[in-house]
Protein backbone atom coordinates (compact mmCIF):
# COMPACT_ATOMS: atom_id res chain seq x y z
CA UNK A 1 0.00 0.00 0.00
CA UNK A 2 2.87 2.36 0.77
CA UNK A 3 4.31 1.89 -2.72
CA UNK A 4 0.91 2.43 -4.34
CA UNK A 5 0.53 5.73 -2.50
CA UNK A 6 4.00 7.17 -3.01
CA UNK A 7 5.08 5.45 -6.26
CA UNK A 8 8.57 5.97 -4.81
CA UNK A 9 10.38 2.64 -5.03
CA UNK A 10 13.54 3.73 -3.25
CA UNK A 11 11.66 5.34 -0.36
CA UNK A 12 9.49 2.27 0.14
CA UNK A 13 12.52 -0.03 -0.01
CA UNK A 14 14.32 2.06 2.60
CA UNK A 15 11.24 1.95 4.82
CA UNK A 16 10.96 -1.83 4.86
CA UNK A 17 14.58 -2.92 4.34
CA UNK A 18 15.26 -3.42 8.04
CA UNK A 19 12.20 -5.64 8.45
CA UNK A 20 13.30 -7.77 5.51
CA UNK A 21 16.87 -7.90 6.81
CA UNK A 22 18.06 -6.55 3.46
CA UNK A 23 19.51 -3.35 2.07
CA UNK A 24 17.28 -1.08 -0.04
CA UNK A 25 19.42 -1.88 -3.08
CA UNK A 26 18.82 -5.62 -2.57
CA UNK A 27 15.07 -5.10 -2.43
CA UNK A 28 14.79 -3.27 -5.75
CA UNK A 29 15.27 -5.25 -8.97
CA UNK A 30 14.76 -3.93 -12.50
CA UNK A 31 14.11 -6.25 -15.42
CA UNK A 32 14.47 -5.77 -19.13
CA UNK A 33 11.37 -6.03 -21.31
CA UNK A 34 9.80 -9.44 -20.72
CA UNK A 35 7.22 -11.52 -22.52
CA UNK A 36 5.34 -14.68 -21.54
CA UNK A 37 7.70 -17.61 -21.20
CA UNK A 38 10.81 -15.52 -20.56
CA UNK A 39 13.18 -16.42 -17.74
CA UNK A 40 13.25 -13.45 -15.37
CA UNK A 41 16.43 -12.99 -13.33
CA UNK A 42 16.03 -14.06 -9.68
CA UNK A 43 12.49 -15.25 -10.46
CA UNK A 44 12.79 -17.76 -13.28
CA UNK A 45 9.78 -18.72 -15.38
CA UNK A 46 6.74 -17.86 -13.27
CA UNK A 47 3.16 -17.97 -14.62
CA UNK A 48 2.04 -16.13 -11.46
CA UNK A 49 4.49 -13.30 -12.11
CA UNK A 50 3.45 -13.12 -15.77
CA UNK A 51 -0.22 -12.99 -14.76
CA UNK A 52 0.49 -10.26 -12.20
CA UNK A 53 2.36 -7.94 -14.56
CA UNK A 54 -0.06 -8.54 -17.45
CA UNK A 55 -2.66 -6.48 -15.57
CA UNK A 56 -0.43 -3.39 -15.52
CA UNK A 57 -1.16 -0.99 -18.38
CA UNK A 58 0.14 2.47 -17.47
CA UNK A 59 3.65 3.57 -16.53
CA UNK A 60 3.96 3.92 -12.76
CA UNK A 61 1.13 1.50 -12.05
CA UNK A 62 1.81 -0.77 -9.07
CA UNK A 63 0.69 -4.38 -9.03
CA UNK A 64 -0.34 -6.70 -6.24
CA UNK A 65 2.05 -8.80 -4.19
CA UNK A 66 3.12 -11.87 -6.19
CA UNK A 67 4.64 -15.01 -4.62
CA UNK A 68 8.02 -15.82 -6.18
CA UNK A 69 10.95 -17.99 -5.19
CA UNK A 70 12.50 -16.90 -1.89
CA UNK A 71 9.72 -14.43 -1.10
CA UNK A 72 7.40 -12.16 -3.05
CA UNK A 73 7.55 -9.35 -5.62
CA UNK A 74 5.54 -6.15 -6.00
CA UNK A 75 5.84 -5.05 -9.64
CA UNK A 76 5.74 -1.45 -10.83
CA UNK A 77 5.44 -0.78 -14.55
CA UNK A 78 8.09 1.48 -16.08
CA UNK A 79 7.19 1.01 -19.73
CA UNK A 80 5.18 -1.28 -21.94
CA UNK A 81 5.49 -2.17 -25.61
CA UNK A 82 2.61 -3.70 -27.48
CA UNK A 83 3.20 -6.91 -29.39
CA UNK A 84 4.39 -6.37 -32.95
CA UNK A 85 6.36 -8.07 -35.68
CA UNK A 86 10.03 -7.71 -34.82
CA UNK A 87 12.42 -6.04 -37.23
CA UNK A 88 15.19 -8.27 -38.58
CA UNK A 89 17.91 -6.14 -36.96
CA UNK A 90 16.29 -6.78 -33.58
CA UNK A 91 16.37 -10.55 -33.89
CA UNK A 92 19.21 -11.27 -36.30
CA UNK A 93 21.61 -12.26 -33.51
CA UNK A 94 19.07 -14.67 -32.04
CA UNK A 95 18.25 -16.08 -35.48
CA UNK A 96 21.94 -16.58 -36.22
CA UNK A 97 22.48 -18.30 -32.87
CA UNK A 98 19.43 -20.53 -33.41
CA UNK A 99 20.74 -21.59 -36.82
CA UNK A 100 24.15 -22.42 -35.34
CA UNK A 101 22.56 -24.48 -32.58
CA UNK A 102 20.30 -26.32 -35.02
CA UNK A 103 23.26 -27.09 -37.27
CA UNK A 104 25.31 -28.35 -34.33
CA UNK A 105 22.47 -30.58 -33.14
CA UNK A 106 22.10 -32.03 -36.62
CA UNK A 107 25.82 -32.81 -36.72
CA UNK A 108 25.64 -34.50 -33.31
CA UNK A 109 22.74 -36.66 -34.48
CA UNK A 110 24.65 -37.68 -37.59
CA UNK A 111 27.74 -38.59 -35.55
CA UNK A 112 25.60 -40.69 -33.20
CA UNK A 113 24.15 -42.57 -36.18
CA UNK A 114 27.62 -43.21 -37.59
CA UNK A 115 28.86 -44.55 -34.24
CA UNK A 116 25.86 -46.86 -33.94
CA UNK A 117 26.39 -48.12 -37.48
CA UNK A 118 30.12 -48.67 -36.92
CA UNK A 119 29.81 -50.58 -33.63
CA UNK A 120 29.26 -54.25 -34.38
CA UNK A 121 29.16 -55.18 -30.70
CA UNK A 122 29.23 -53.61 -27.25
CA UNK A 123 32.97 -54.22 -26.99
CA UNK A 124 33.52 -52.38 -30.29
CA UNK A 125 31.51 -49.33 -29.21
CA UNK A 126 34.49 -47.50 -27.73
CA UNK A 127 36.52 -47.93 -30.93
CA UNK A 128 33.63 -46.57 -33.00
CA UNK A 129 33.38 -43.56 -30.67
CA UNK A 130 37.14 -42.94 -30.77
CA UNK A 131 37.01 -42.90 -34.55
CA UNK A 132 34.81 -39.81 -34.20
CA UNK A 133 37.03 -38.21 -31.57
CA UNK A 134 34.82 -39.29 -28.68
CA UNK A 135 35.13 -41.69 -25.78
CA UNK A 136 32.53 -44.21 -24.68
CA UNK A 137 31.61 -44.10 -21.00
CA UNK A 138 31.17 -47.24 -18.95
CA UNK A 139 28.48 -47.40 -16.31
CA UNK A 140 28.55 -50.45 -14.10
CA UNK A 141 25.57 -51.58 -12.08
CA UNK A 142 23.01 -49.66 -14.14
CA UNK A 143 19.46 -50.23 -12.90
CA UNK A 144 16.35 -49.40 -14.88
CA UNK A 145 14.93 -46.14 -13.61
CA UNK A 146 18.29 -44.59 -12.76
CA UNK A 147 19.96 -41.88 -14.91
CA UNK A 148 22.38 -43.09 -17.57
CA UNK A 149 25.56 -41.09 -18.03
CA UNK A 150 27.62 -38.79 -15.85
CA UNK A 151 27.16 -35.30 -14.47
CA UNK A 152 24.35 -32.92 -15.47
CA UNK A 153 23.84 -34.70 -18.80
CA UNK A 154 22.86 -37.98 -17.10
CA UNK A 155 19.24 -38.80 -17.90
CA UNK A 156 16.84 -41.49 -19.03
CA UNK A 157 13.35 -42.03 -20.42
CA UNK A 158 10.98 -44.90 -21.14
CA UNK A 159 12.20 -45.44 -24.71
CA UNK A 160 15.83 -45.69 -23.61
CA UNK A 161 15.03 -48.07 -20.76
CA UNK A 162 12.85 -50.25 -22.99
CA UNK A 163 15.68 -50.48 -25.52
CA UNK A 164 18.24 -51.43 -22.86
CA UNK A 165 15.89 -53.95 -21.26
CA UNK A 166 15.38 -55.67 -24.61
CA UNK A 167 19.09 -55.98 -25.42
CA UNK A 168 21.15 -59.09 -24.84
CA UNK A 169 24.67 -59.20 -23.49
CA UNK A 170 27.13 -57.98 -26.14
CA UNK A 171 24.51 -56.17 -28.21
CA UNK A 172 24.63 -52.49 -29.14
CA UNK A 173 21.92 -50.11 -30.30
CA UNK A 174 21.65 -49.78 -34.05
CA UNK A 175 19.57 -46.62 -33.77
CA UNK A 176 20.60 -43.81 -31.40
CA UNK A 177 17.99 -42.50 -28.99
CA UNK A 178 17.59 -38.87 -28.01
CA UNK A 179 16.90 -38.00 -24.37
CA UNK A 180 16.55 -34.28 -23.82
CA UNK A 181 19.39 -32.66 -25.75
CA UNK A 182 21.59 -35.77 -25.67
CA UNK A 183 21.96 -38.72 -28.03
CA UNK A 184 22.62 -42.18 -26.59
CA UNK A 185 24.22 -45.20 -28.25
CA UNK A 186 24.24 -47.96 -25.64
CA UNK A 187 25.92 -51.34 -25.61
CA UNK A 188 25.38 -54.02 -22.97
CA UNK A 189 28.69 -55.55 -21.85
CA UNK A 190 27.24 -57.59 -19.00
CA UNK A 191 23.75 -58.30 -17.79
CA UNK A 192 22.53 -59.64 -14.45
CA UNK A 193 18.90 -60.62 -14.10
CA UNK A 194 17.01 -59.57 -11.01
CA UNK A 195 17.22 -61.95 -8.05
CA UNK A 196 13.54 -62.46 -7.28
CA UNK A 197 14.28 -64.64 -4.24
CA UNK A 198 16.30 -61.85 -2.67
CA UNK A 199 13.58 -59.35 -3.55
CA UNK A 200 10.90 -61.50 -1.93
CA UNK A 201 12.80 -61.59 1.37
CA UNK A 202 13.31 -57.82 1.38
CA UNK A 203 10.01 -56.77 -0.18
CA UNK A 204 8.24 -55.65 3.00
CA UNK A 205 11.27 -53.75 4.23
CA UNK A 206 11.70 -52.01 0.87
CA UNK A 207 8.04 -51.02 0.76
CA UNK A 208 8.19 -49.64 4.30
CA UNK A 209 11.37 -47.69 3.52
CA UNK A 210 9.82 -46.15 0.42
CA UNK A 211 6.62 -45.28 2.29
CA UNK A 212 8.58 -43.54 5.04
CA UNK A 213 10.62 -41.66 2.45
CA UNK A 214 7.47 -40.58 0.61
CA UNK A 215 5.77 -39.48 3.83
CA UNK A 216 8.81 -37.38 4.72
CA UNK A 217 8.86 -35.77 1.26
CA UNK A 218 5.13 -34.99 1.34
CA UNK A 219 5.32 -33.54 4.85
CA UNK A 220 8.35 -31.40 3.95
CA UNK A 221 6.58 -30.10 0.84
CA UNK A 222 3.47 -29.37 2.92
CA UNK A 223 5.49 -27.41 5.49
CA UNK A 224 7.32 -25.46 2.78
CA UNK A 225 4.08 -24.64 0.94
CA UNK A 226 2.35 -23.60 4.16
CA UNK A 227 5.25 -21.36 5.13
CA UNK A 228 5.31 -19.71 1.69
CA UNK A 229 1.56 -19.15 1.88
CA UNK A 230 1.77 -17.64 5.36
CA UNK A 231 4.75 -15.45 4.46
CA UNK A 232 2.93 -14.18 1.38
CA UNK A 233 -0.16 -13.40 3.46
CA UNK A 234 1.97 -11.66 6.06
CA UNK A 235 1.04 -14.16 8.78
CA UNK A 236 4.69 -14.83 9.63
CA UNK A 237 6.82 -12.00 10.91
CA UNK A 238 10.37 -12.32 12.20
CA UNK A 239 11.24 -9.87 14.97
CA UNK A 240 14.95 -9.41 14.47
CA UNK A 241 15.18 -7.05 17.44
CA UNK A 242 13.87 -9.74 19.79
CA UNK A 243 16.25 -12.34 18.36
CA UNK A 244 19.14 -9.94 18.78
CA UNK A 245 18.21 -9.38 22.43
CA UNK A 246 18.00 -13.13 23.04
CA UNK A 247 21.40 -13.63 21.43
CA UNK A 248 22.79 -10.84 23.59
CA UNK A 249 21.40 -12.46 26.74
CA UNK A 250 22.84 -15.82 25.81
CA UNK A 251 26.24 -14.26 25.29
CA UNK A 252 26.24 -12.64 28.77
CA UNK A 253 24.66 -15.49 30.74
CA UNK A 254 26.52 -17.40 33.45
CA UNK A 255 25.73 -20.82 34.84
CA UNK A 256 26.44 -22.10 38.37
CA UNK A 257 25.72 -25.36 40.20
CA UNK A 258 25.51 -25.34 44.03
CA UNK A 259 26.39 -28.15 46.43
CA UNK A 260 22.85 -29.55 46.14
CA UNK A 261 23.20 -29.95 42.41
CA UNK A 262 20.81 -27.08 41.63
CA UNK A 263 21.73 -25.31 38.40
CA UNK A 264 21.24 -21.53 38.18
CA UNK A 265 21.54 -19.47 35.01
CA UNK A 266 22.13 -15.74 35.50
CA UNK A 267 21.72 -13.12 32.78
Amino acid sequence: ESLKQTKDVQKTAAEFAAQANMTPAEMVRETAYVKPGDTVENIGISPQFEEGIAKLENAGEVGERIPVQNGFAIPILLDRKEARAAEFDEVKDRVSEAIKIEKALTQVEEIAKQIAAGATSASALNSAAQAKGLKAQEQKGFILGSPLGQGPSASTNDALEDAIFGMKEGEVMKTPLKVGDNWFVVGVTKRAEADMNSFATQRDQLIQTMLEQKRTEVFSEYLAATRRKMETAGDIKIYNEVLAKLDSKNETSTETVDENGIRTINY
